[in-house]
């Protein structure tokens, strides 16, 4: 039964995600709105349903998967809960990857890099983040350390810490700057859910089995 449950709710997460992201190309905000809300839920009950070994690293991916939901759901209401959400959720995924730190390959030249790309979004966006500049420097140090400490997951889950960076920063450059790429709102959900999926899935494949 939960074998069935999980594969249902990884079909929702397509379903949902292929329209969500069709709604981004053609702009329609009633549709943008109303399927923001399942394929992060859809992934969620697909990871509870999957995973059989709940050690630290599954239960708090599970609470990041659950305060991203909540993040997607209050996005068009309020953009300061919207980040608390959304660092809320970076911190637990700092806590379910952190055991797995010493297992990071190139630590130093990785903790560099990520240092560099952090410092200069966060020096891009603060004079355009107004009263939130707090809140964005916060939100970008856990973003930075969350996206390091996921490589220690295996590749997988360091492309998917990369691509939340990306989607992140693009969100940033959205919400404080003039600047819009072509498909703007596209690029971001393309690279968030992708993200969610790779560090979602790099947890379940190990711990499948009590």
């Amino acid at each position: 039964m939960r074998r069935i449950v999980a594969v249902l709710a990884a079909v929702v997460f397509v379903v949902s995600s292929v329209l969500h992201l069709a709604a981004q190309v053609t702009g329609d905000p009633f549709w943008i709105n109303v399927t923001i809300f399942v394929p992060v839920f859809a992934l969620l009950v697909c990871f509870v349903a999957a995973v059989r070994r709940w050690d630290t690293t599954a239960r708090f991916t599970v609470l990041g998967l659950g305060f991203s939901w909540l993040g997607d759901g209050v996005g068009s209401i309020s953009l300061t809960v919207k980040i608390g959400f959304f660092l809320v959720a970076q911190l637990c995924y700092i806590v379910a990857f952190l055991p797995l730190w010493r297992q990071i390959p190139r630590r130093r030249l990785r903790i560099a890099a990520y240092a560099v790309v952090v410092v200069v979004v966060v020096a891009v966006l603060l004079p355009m983040a107004g009263s939130l500049a707090p809140a964005v420097v916060a939100y970008g140090v856990a973003l930075g350390l969350m996206a390091l400490l996921a490589g220690g997951l295996g590749p997988i889950a360091a492309v998917g810490g990369g691509l939340f960076l990306v989607s992140d920063t693009l969100l940033g450059v959205q919400q404080f700057s003039p600047v819009r790429l072509p498909m703007h709102g596209l690029l971001i959900m393309v690279t968030y859910l992708v993200a969610q999926v790779l560090l979602a899935s790099q947890v379940m494949r190990t711990r499948l089995r009590a």
